[in-house]
C-alpha cells in the first residue's frame, strides 16, 4: 500500500525529473517494484521505446512531434505506445511505405535494435523494391497509395540525369528545333561543345513525360 505523501512526492519527483526507470520510481514510492508498476499503471505513464523500455515519464510531461515521439537526454518515447505500435503507425502514415533505414531515422535508433520485430506486427505488408525491402500499410486503399509513389521514387532515383545547366540547354535547343530527333538534338549540342551522350537526352525526356523521334535508341 502507497500513502498519499509518497505518491505526491514520486509525482513531484518525475515533474522535475522528465524520466526515471522503475528501481528510482519504487524507492520515492517506498514500495516493492511490483506495487510500483501497478501504481504507473494507474497513472497512463508513457516507457520507453529505447534502452531496453526502462525509463518512464508521466502523459503531461512530453511534448511529442508530428510524428506522436519525444525524446529526453537520449530516452525515446512514442504516444502510440510500444515499438511496434509506433512501427506499425508510421508505415501506415508515410507517403510510399518504408524501408528499415527509413523507420530507424525516424525513430533515431538502429534498424537491428527493431528488425527482429517486423514478422510480428500486424497491418504489415513487405515488398522488394530497388532491391530493398520495404514495408507498406495492409490497408488496401492506403497500400496502392503507397505502391504508386515508391515506384515513381526508385524509378526517379535510378534515372540519372545531366546537371541542370545542360538540361536547360538541351529543353531550349528541342523547343527552338521543334519536331527534331534527339539525333538531331545531339548532333547541335556536340558542335556546340556541349558534353552530352543520346542516352542521356532520352533519360532527360523520359523523365519529362517527352516524347520525341528516336527515343529509343540505346
Amino acid at each position: 500500500m502507497i500513502n498519499q505523501q509518497n505518491e505526491e512526492k514520486t509525482i513531484t519527483f518525475l515533474q522535475k525529473n522528465k524520466i526515471a526507470n522503475l528501481k528510482k520510481i519504487a524507492d520515492s514510492l517506498n514500495s516493492s517494484v511490483r506495487t510500483a508498476q501497478r501504481k504507473l499503471k494507474t497513472w497512463k505513464v508513457y516507457r520507453s521505446y529505447n534502452k531496453n523500455s526502462s525509463y518512464f515519464t508521466l502523459p503531461s510531461i512530453p511534448n511529442f512531434d508530428q510524428n506522436g515521439l519525444w525524446q529526453y537526454k537520449g530516452t525515446f518515447f512514442s504516444k502510440h505506445g510500444n515499438l511496434k505500435e509506433t512501427i506499425r503507425y508510421l508505415v501506415y502514415n508515410s507517403l510510399k511505405g518504408l524501408n528499415a533505414n527509413e523507420i530507424g531515422n525516424i525513430l533515431e535508433i538502429s534498424p537491428r535494435s527493431f528488425s527482429s520485430h517486423f514478422n510480428t506486427i500486424k497491418g504489415l505488408r513487405r515488398e522488394k523494391h530497388g532491391g530493398i525491402i520495404i514495408y507498406f500499410s495492409d490497408d488496401s486503399t492506403i497500400y496502392k497509395k503507397q505502391k504508386v509513389q515508391r515506384q515513381r521514387a526508385v524509378k526517379e532515383k535510378s534515372i540519372e540525369l545531366p546537371s541542370t545547366d545542360i538540361c536547360i540547354i538541351v529543353l531550349v535547343d528541342l523547343v527552338k528545333h521543334q519536331g527534331g530527333s534527339i539525333t538531331a538534338c545531339w548532333q547541335r549540342l556536340q558542335r556546340r561543345g556541349v558534353k552530352i551522350k543520346k542516352e542521356e537526352i532520352n533519360k532527360l525526356l523520359s523523365y519529362h513525360g517527352i516524347k520525341k523521334k528516336n527515343q529509343d535508341m540505346k
